[in-house]
């Protein structure tokens, strides 16, 4: 692959200011879509709902199927600072861009769109183009096709009113998008976060009008709360991750929340309002989810999301990523464990039970552990497991052991040193 094509996802700052960027069409016809305004001097008018008809199939104004996201709504895309959520939307971008599907999330048709961005460099969004080229293997057509469909432009110094005026609405105008970003939403408000009457006065007043006069959609892009370890400060609901205002949610149409699991590179994509429209499957297929599992790529030198299937990370979930690796490690080297100490431990380290009984079947076949019934007066012999295949005296029974303060036992005639006798 040729990473050194010519690729214009990166504009010239100059060249979009005067709409001279070297965007093409799109990839398929897009279907011209009015929206109804109205004059200064015009009376508003009702209409009666006999008026309002069902979308029909290739509705112009769908964006994201099925109806997830269409023009003139806001999208919130929230995750936590350092996940990735930039490098998640240069995916989104450049796969709408082709119009192809990820992650479940399906464009009507190929999308245009205009990132307003204030944190990355042109190194860093360089990066993350060719990572996404990369990880997913795109030929250099689809690279040409994806760029010219992506136009950046980078913005650190103008908020709320003035930028919507003075960069939005020029930049909007000259490039007519059918998506709108912001990356992040805390760079352009302009106000207070928390505030109700700020936020909703950045996208209510100011950003929502310049969507519907342009027909496009817009994707805010958002930080989480900070994390709390105080359970009765943790969010459960994923709808308001954002941090301040409940207006972020309240706003936009959909939202899109991405979140760290406890196992190490699993990450949770979910759609937090209006998810049922993505029509996204559990495993089984057959009820709805509201969820899927991404990873960041494992290729070396590549910024790129990969899907991973949702019964695996459900699995790796009710199980914390546990193996054999983390029973064994609980089985003492010189000397035995109860088989029911050894499962009470492992449980308290996040195992299930039917997990650790699985795991432990699967050393005992490898040969990694080795099960020894001991005898015992009135009882069913005790199984302890040992690292070694030891050789008892079919005499030997269970008050002979010695036990250790760590409630590991010793065979007869193993060295007892600080072990007490049963």
């Amino acid at each position: 692959m040729n990473n050194n094509i010519v690729s214009p996802i990166v504009n010239d700052t100059s060249s979009i200011r005067a709409g001279l960027s070297s965007v093409a069409a799109p990839l398929a016809a897009t279907h011209e879509y009015i929206q109804p305004t109205l004059s200064p001097t015009s009376t508003p008018r009702a209409r009666t709902l006999d008026k309002f008809a069902r979308p029909v199939m290739n509705d112009p104004g769908e964006l994201l199927k099925h109806r997830f996201l269409c023009r003139g709504g806001g999208l919130l895309l929230v995750g936590a600072t350092g996940l990735g959520k930039s490098s998640l939307a240069m995916q989104l971008m450049i796969k709408w861009g082709l119009g192809q599907p990820v992650f479940g999330l399906e464009p009507a048709r190929p999308i245009k769109s205009l990132l307003i961005q204030a944190e990355n460099d042109d190194g860093d969004l360089a990066e993350m183009k060719f990572g996404v080229f990369n990880g997913l293997n795109l030929t250099e057509a689809e690279q040409v096709a994806a760029s010219k469909n992506i136009l950046v432009y980078q913005e650190s110094s103008k908020t709320g009113g003035d930028l919507c005026s003075e960069v939005l609405d020029p930049l909007l105008t000259d490039n007519k998008p059918d998506l709108l970003w912001l990356d992040p939403a805390l760079a352009y408000i302009g106000g207070d976060m928390n505030s109700q009457k700020d936020v909703g006065k950045f996208l209510r007043n100011d950003l929502a009008p310049l969507l519907k006069k342009h027909n496009c959609g817009g994707v805010i892009i958002h930080h989480t709360n900070k994390v709390t370890k105080d359970p009765e400060k943790q969010m459960t609901d994923a709808s308001y991750l954002g941090a301040g205002s409940a207006e972020w949610i309240n706003f936009c149409r959909g939202m899109l929340a991405l979140r760290k699991t406890d196992i190490e590179n699993v990450y949770e994509l979910i759609a937090a309002k209006r998810g049922a429209r993505l029509k996204w499957k559990t495993a089984d297929g057959k009820s709805l989810s509201f969820q899927k599992y991404i990873g960041h790529s494992k290729k070396p030198d590549t910024i790129c999301w990969n899907e991973m299937a949702i019964g695996e990370a459900e699995a790796l979930q009710v199980n914390n990523g546990k193996n054999a690796a983390d029973v064994l490690k609980h089985v003492p080297q010189d000397a035995l464990i109860a088989k029911d100490d050894l499962v009470k431990v492992c449980r308290q380290n996040g195992l299930g039970r039917n997990l650790v009984s699985d795991l432990i079947a699967d050393l005992l076949d490898s040969d990694e552990l080795f099960e020894i019934p001991i005898p015992r007066t009135g009882k069913r012999a005790k199984v302890l497991l040992s690292r070694q295949l030891e050789v008892v005296n079919p005499a030997v029974v269970l008050d002979a052991c010695v036990r250790n303060s760590q409630g590991h036992y010793h065979l007869p005639n193993h060295s007892d040193q600080g072990k007490k006798t049963l």
